[in-house]
């Protein structure tokens, strides 16, 4: 204020005698242009500096006198850069004529437009201006205005004032000023607007008389400054000499709400207070260099925190003799301050300082700092040397944190788990600004043991700084952070150096040892940005010498693997996400080897690898995952070393993939490749298409089977993943052996228990025989095929398809359960056939010596089977007869069996049951139903019937399951009859020979012109019991020429046959009876029977006719018709029982060897 009054006064003074005093006398005197140079001419030789004055200038008369001056200049200095030390485009003052006339100069009022001063000082000191020639303060005196000068209003317009002073720069624009006093005596008003270096402010108030200016005496002075337009100090006392700015007495009084509101007036950027109240009083008693504040007192608010200080300034001007103390109350919340981040630590505050010095010097001594904060501790006590600047301030701290990860969290950053912090510096400040000198920091708690010593400079510019940082990792810093899961350290040493440069610090990793179970890694490189942790490059080598020990830390079974050498270079991306480039992994040792090469992704701590994997791996090594699989201990007996490669990748959200997957090995002798894709390894997803060729010596012996050994064998199937012993895709088996080939493919669904449907089957063989020799007694050159459609679930193998035996299709479909714990399988089976050959599939059977066969009836795998049989054939060929549509069921349950069998021959009706329940009577059926008797003509080979049918029902039952042991030990009963036939004696021959030829002629049932016989009826009726089959007269025979009439029985299980037969000629037929033997006796076995001669001599031609009935045709021989006969009585109606006898003269048999029939 005292600067700008004063350069002001001196503006107003020097103007007004240029403008009033020079051109009042040079206009009586000179023109206009004459009076320009006078003054000039003095203006020079009082200030030394040329005026020139470039408009006009005179003397205008109105109420007053008024002397005007236009367009002004005042030469500046010589080493200024700026040519004009004062611009003015206007100057009047309007002269009071009558105080003119009375002789003393009245300037009623003066106005100064458009005005410019520049006041600067070069680098001596000296001012531009001196107005004088000499000093300033000369200048000053020499100044003051005359007695006879009396000034009553000043106006100013557009008025603008620069000072480039030594200590600071200062920019006044006095819009609009006006100054003013009614008379010399009363007190002067100032009112003044404009900008303070661009901070509006106004001054308003009284200031002295115009005569105690003049006359140099004290003045009372009220003045208020407003700045910014709401900050406001007033100042009331007096001042001794208004001119000059001395003998201050002034009391201070005001408050700023703002302190950057007027930060253009400091000449640094000055702390963000706030809510300022300011008192004291100014006093000055001499020069401006006297200048004090005493009884100071002041309260400020620092973004909410309330700061208070007291004390008193000796020398304001040049801030020396300062006793200042300022105090922030204890615990004060500070989280107001512009702390970034840490303002979410509600971080607080206590500060105690006293601030001494001078001549710009602050002396501070702190006695108490303290900031504390989630867990943080920040104190200091000490000095500072020169706190104005906050120079060489040699201010000791500490710092204390209680838990780092807590603190991040409070930060809202993931910091590690890592224990607490503490630490020390020295806070000084040289030219770069703070510095943290001899910073030492050491980590606290059981999780790191780090320490570190360095520097920081340039701490609130462009700080910069180093730390070196040695120590440990501890386990339990590994197992608490879920960063670092991938390798379960246990330890890890650092060295390293940490480097700040402004906002960016970095580390410099020398040496990271990194010790985790079964190896260890070691790494070196940059951290550039700690901001941005996960952006680092790193070089990693490392061993993992035991494989095992690395799984089991992982909670997983890994196998035996050689000593692996791993390199890498590892890169951070940022936000997390790091990857491992140039990757190399080898190792080799006993024939195993395993190498990996590639890169591999690290985001957010995911492994995204992208490496192209070989490995050579023993089956010893793939033992533990190989043996817990189906047949696992199978495959690794068998298996050589198995190569591998495949490319590793990884996916989003932590997916893992094998691509190109093939791995080749050798299993007992056969090569075994494996090929596939997996699209996660967890879970498990994908597949594998695993492929075995050759001819594996660990396949089963199929020998035991009496099958053909395999020559080759291709299998081959896809294993869906996951894969725990269950399903298999694209399963196929292909096994050629020296006669035949296999081909079995499909899906098989599940193995424990066995699954799957559709599985298709096909099965060639160029000779049956040769696949099952002498099995079934097949005769040779049939060739086999079997194409089905297999499928199996819940232990039920089911078929459905055709087999080509010969020239045979068989068609249908089947099932078979597998025996259950009761030993019993279950079989369903419907099959159809369209023709079936016997006599070329199989060789003809050999003969038993017994006609009823000791063979059960029923094979064993029935009786051990549950379930139900179905079989058609269309037309069965057998080797003496032709069957039609023939149809047997059977149905099998606990041991019990029951068949049905039916079949057509020729017209008539063949059909059989069997009844066989478990523990009970066995029941057996066999019926002939108008079976024509020219259909057994295949029986002799020829054409022995014409004509005729045929009935028959044999039934038996017992507790035995074989046809002989029902005939010995069961009963039963057979019941045959033939009707209206013609029996050819050639045919017969072929059956029969010589003996049945000699029969027939000794009976004359054929004579030399007829060579056949028609037959009317013929009846075999026996009843079994008690090993025997008995009739008394139930056989019986009657022709065209003889009746025959029979009875005996065959006694078993030997089937000796002991049977007569009473034949006779038909009356009126022309045949002697003596041509025919009285009584024929057939003897021998079922199997060779034999004529006996007469029991009672009467038979001279017996042997013949008995020989001859018995060898009528096998047919006829095997039902038995004997029995006894008469010649014209209807023997077939007696054999049937339903005729008596009657008075007909019969042989006795023995009562003993016959029943009723």
């Amino acid at each position: 204020m005292r600067t700008f009054i004063r350069w002001l006064w001196r503006l107003l003074v020097t103007i007004l005698l240029v403008v009033i005093v020079l051109p009042l006398a040079g206009s009586l005197l000179l023109d206009q242009e004459d009076y320009k140079s006078a003054i000039s001419d003095w203006v020079e030789s009082r200030t030394g500096h040329h005026l020139e004055i470039r408009g006009d200038i005179g003397i205008r008369p109105s109420l007053g006198l008024i002397l005007y001056a236009e367009d002004i200049r005042l030469e500046n200095a010589d080493w200024s850069d700026h040519p004009d030390a004062l611009r003015v485009a206007r100057v009047e003052a309007r002269v009071s004529i009558r105080e003119l006339l009375r002789g003393s100069v009245v300037v009623e009022h003066a106005l100064l437009r458009e005005a410019g001063l520049l006041v600067e000082r070069d680098s001596s000191g000296k001012y531009n201006l001196s107005l004088g020639g000499g000093s300033s303060a000369g200048a000053l005196r020499s100044t003051a205005a005359p007695g006879w000068l009396d000034i009553r209003s000043v106006t100013l317009e557009q008025v603008r004032m620069q000072f480039f002073l030594k200590w600071r720069n200062w920019d006044v624009q006095i819009d609009s000023a006006t100054i003013a006093a009614e008379s010399p005596d009363t007190p002067v008003s100032v009112d003044l607007n404009g900008t303070l270096n661009t901070v509006p402010v106004t001054v308003n108030g009284t200031l002295g008389t115009i005569a105690s200016w003049l006359q140099r005496r004290k003045s009372d002075a009220d003045l208020t400054l407003v700045a910014a337009g709401e900050h406001a100090l007033r100042a009331v006392g007096t001042v001794g000499d208004v001119l000059v700015w001395r003998d201050l007495d002034l009391e201070l009084d005001g408050g700023i709400s703002r302190l950057r509101d007027i930060t253009p007036w400091f000449r640094f950027r000055p702390l963000d207070l706030d809510s300022i109240q300011l008192s004291g009083r100014l006093v000055q008693p001499g020069s401006i260099a006297t200048m004090r504040l005493e009884d100071l007192t002041g309260r400020a608010g620092y973004h909410g925190i309330p700061l208070h200080a007291s004390g008193s300034v000796g020398r304001l001007v040049s801030l020396a003799e300062i006793q200042v103390n300022v105090r922030a109350d204890d615990d004060w919340d500070i989280s107001g301050l512009p702390l970034g981040d840490v303002t979410r630590l509600n971080p607080r505050i206590g500060f105690d300082a006293v601030l001494t010095g001078a001549s710009y010097r602050l002396h501070m001594d702190v006695s108490r700092l303290a900031v504390t904060a989630a867990g943080v501790t920040v104190t200091a006590q000490g000095q500072v040397e020169n706190a104005s600047r906050l120079w060489g301030t040699g201010l000791p701290l500490q710092l204390t944190v209680q838990d780092i990860q807590g603190l991040g969290k409070a930060l809202g950053r993931s910091w590690p788990a890592s224990g607490g912090l503490n630490g020390n510096a020295v806070l000084n400040r040289d030219r770069s600004g703070f510095v943290l000198e001899d910073l030492r920091m050491q980590t606290t708690g059981e999780l790191l043991a780090l320490s570190g010593h360095g520097r920081i400079d340039g701490i609130g510019r462009e700080p910069v700084g180093s730390m070196r940082i040695s120590g440990s990792v501890k386990s339990g810093f590994f197992a608490r952070n879920a960063w670092v899961p991938a390798l379960h350290p246990k330890v890890a040493d650092v060295e390293a150096v940490w480097r700040l440069a402004g906002t960016r610090h970095n580390l410099a990793v020398e040496n990271l040892l990194l010790e985790f179970p079964g190896g260890e890694l070691r790494g070196w490189g940059d951290i550039p940005d700690l901001e941005s942790p996960g952006a680092l490059t790193l070089g990693l080598e490392g061993t993992l010498w035991d494989a095992r020990t690395f799984g089991s830390a992982h909670q997983q079974e890994w196998p035996e693997l050689p000593e692996l050498k791993l390199a890498g270079m590892l890169h951070g991306e940022g936000a997390g996400n790091w990857r491992i480039d140039d990757v190399e992994v080898f190792g080799e040792e006993g024939g195993e080897s395993l190498s990996m090469a590639g890169n591999m992704a690290l985001p957010r701590g995911r492994a995204v690898p992208r490496l192209d994997v070989k490995a050579v791996v023993s089956p010893e090594s793939l033992a533990p995952w190989v043996r817990e699989r189906p047949a696992g201990d199978r495959l690794v007996e068998h298996l050589e070393p198995v190569h591998a490669q495949f490319g590793l990748r990884g996916g989003a959200e932590g997916a893992m993939s094998l691509e190109g997957l093939r791995m080749t090995s050798t299993w007992a002798g056969a090569e075994l490749v494996v090929t596939g894709e997996v699209s996660s390894l967890n879970p498990m997803r994908g597949f594998l298409d695993v492929s075995l060729s050759g001819r594996p010596a660990a396949l089963p012996d199929f020998s035991r089977y009496r099958l053909p050994a395999m020559e080759a064998v291709n299998l081959s199937f896809v294993m869906p993943l996951p894969w725990d012993g269950e399903g298999l895709e694209g399963f196929r088996l292909k096994a050629r052996s020296q006669g035949g080939s296999l081909d079995l493919h499909g899906d098989i669904s599940g193995l424990k228990p066995l699954k799957f449907d559709n599985m298709r089957l096909v099965l060639e063989y160029r000779d049956l025989a040769e696949l099952v020799p002498g099995q079934w007694k097949l005769m040779p050159g049939n060739p086999f095929m079997m194409n089905a459609l297999l499928g199996m679930e819940a232990g039920v193998l089911a078929a459905d398809g055709s087999a080509r035996l010969g020239e045979s299709v068989i068609e249908g479909t089947a099932s078979w359960r597998a025996p259950g714990d009761d030993g019993r399988t279950g079989l369903n089976a419907a099959l159809r056939v369209d023709q079936l050959d016997m006599k070329t599939l199989f060789h003809p059977a050999e003969k038993t010596p017994r006609v009823f066969s000791d063979n059960p009836l029923l094979p064993a795998w029935m009786l051990q089977s549950d379930g139900t049989l179905m079989l058609e054939i269309a037309d069965y060929w057998g080797r003496t007869t032709h069957l039609r549509d023939l149809r047997l069921d059977a149905s099998m349950d606990g041991g019990s069996v029951t068949t049905d069998f039916e079949a057509y021959l020729g017209d008539g009706v063949l059909s059989s049951s069997i009844r066989l329940p478990k523990g009970g009577e066995t029941r057996v059926k066999l019926g002939v139903k108008n079976l024509p008797a020219e259909s057994l003509r295949a029986l002799s080979k020829g054409r022995a019937f014409t004509g005729g049918v045929i009935d028959a029902d044999i039934t038996l039952r017992g507790r035995e399951q074989s046809m002989a042991g029902l005939v010995d030990r069961g009963e039963g009963q057979i019941r045959l009859n033939i009707r209206q036939s013609r029996i050819y004696g050639k045919a017969l021959g072929t059956v029969g020979g010589d003996l049945v030829t000699n029969f027939l002629s000794a009976a004359n049932l054929f004579d030399r012109n007829k060579d056949f016989a028609d037959v009317e009826c013929g009846v075999l009726y026996l009843d079994i019991g008690e090993g025997k089959a008995v009739t008394r007269n139930g056989l019986a025979l009657k022709t065209d020429r003889v009746t025959i009439l029979g009875g005996g029985e065959i006694t078993f299980p030997g089937e000796k046959i002991d049977i007569y037969l009473t034949p006779k000629a038909r009356e009126g037929l022309g045949i002697s009876a003596s041509s025919i033997a009285r009584v024929i006796q057939l003897g021998g076995t079922l199997r060779a029977p034999e004529i006996e001669a007469d029991p009672k001599g009467l038979l001279a031609t017996g042997l013949n006719l008995g020989a001859a009935i018995l060898s009528g045709g096998v047919t006829l021989v095997a039902l038995g018709l004997f029995d006894r006969f008469h010649a014209n009585s209807d023997v077939c109606t007696i054999a049937r029982g339903e005729q008596e006898l009657g008075e007909i003269d019969l042989l006795k048999l023995p009562e003993s060897k016959t029943d009723r029939r």
